[in-house]
Formats: C-alpha cells, sequence, structure tokens
C-alpha cells in the first residue's frame, strides 16, 4: 500500500502529466517519498525445497536509490512510470537444513544439518515498469497496479555464516 502511495505521490510531482515526463528523479520532490516508500516494504518470508528445505525471512530493503524516473499517461487515468538506474540493497536472514541419516552396523540415527547466513545483496542497473490505473471514487484516490517488469544489470550477494560448518560437512547437501 505504501508504493501505491508514493506512485500517487509521484504523479502529483509530475502534475498529471497529459502525455510523458522525464526527469532526474534524485532532485524531486517526490523522490524521497517514493524511497521512504520502497526502503519501508514488508517484503513477506519466503520457504520451500524438498531434499534440502530453506528459509528467508526478515527481508528488508536498506537503501533504494534511482537516476531517471519516466512517466507517461498513455490512456485516461492509467499511467506508466519507468525507473532506471536503481541500486538497491537489502538483508535477509537464511536458514538451510537438511535431515540425514547416519549408518553404522546396527545403529541408525537420524540427524539434522544447518547451516545459516546473513545475506547481503545490492543490485546495481535496475530498470523497472510499473503501471497503474487510478481511480477517483467517492472513498478518495486510489491506485492499482496493471503491469510490471524488470529487469537486473547486476546483482552482489555477500553470505556471512553463523552455524561454521566444515568443508566435509557441505558433502551432506
Amino acid at each position: 500500500m505504501k508504493l501505491v502511495v508514493a506512485v500517487i505521490c509521484l504523479i502529483g510531482v509530475f502534475d498529471l502529466v497529459s502525455t510523458q515526463a522525464t526527469i532526474d528523479f534524485s532532485k524531486e520532490i517526490g523522490s524521497q517519498d517514493v524511497r521512504n516508500a520502497i526502503i519501508g516494504l514488508k517484503v513477506p518470508n519466503e520457504s520451500g525445497g524438498s531434499k534440502v528445505k530453506y528459509s528467508i525471512s526478515n527481508i528488508k530493503i536498506t537503501n533504494f536509490d534511482a537516476d531517471q524516473a519516466t512517466l507517461s499517461n498513455p490512456s485516461e487515468l492509467n499511467y506508466n512510470l519507468k525507473l532506471g538506474g536503481i541500486h538497491l540493497s537489502a538483508t535477509a536472514d537464511i536458514h538451510v537444513y537438511k535431515d540425514t541419516t547416519i549408518k553404522f552396523f546396527f545403529y541408525k540415527k537420524t540427524v539434522r544439518v544447518n547451516a545459516r547466513a546473513k545475506a547481503y545483496v545490492t543490485f546495481g542497473n535496475v530498470h523497472i515498469n510499473q503501471g497503474a490505473k487510478v481511480t477517483i471514487g467517492g472513498q478518495g484516490i486510489t491506485a492499482t497496479p496493471t503491469t510490471c517488469s524488470a529487469s537486473i544489470g547486476t546483482a552482489y550477494v555477500k553470505l556471512k555464516g553463523s552455524d561454521g560448518l566444515r568443508k566435509d560437512d557441505l558433502s551432506l547437501f
């Protein structure tokens, strides 16, 4: 919801353009509202896997900057926002585990092998294309997403482990 409000703010910055306008995003008044909305987004936890299970939690966007924004108004209250030159950083907690059975003659025991890490992720030269339909009604102004696409130029991932698995333990995964 914060992002929708931020897009509405950005549309206001562009003074409800009738065709297309391109700006230096970093210098616009509404850009700080968009930046704060993105940094404040609640990103849901992810989990899955079959033999090796994983969970990614506490996902937080820590930085967001964009160089250029283009807002177009193809028809009526339909808007398309293109952000380019985006640099985005995030952190997350990663937990990977597998249940393994150890057999030694008649002895059999199942143990869980765990690995935990803090992930630091940085994306560079990202381009996002977000469409929205603005509705003006009795409850005020609302924006509904219509289309969304993105491309990522570079991605840098740093993992800082916290369970200290030995190299030999990796064969269990």
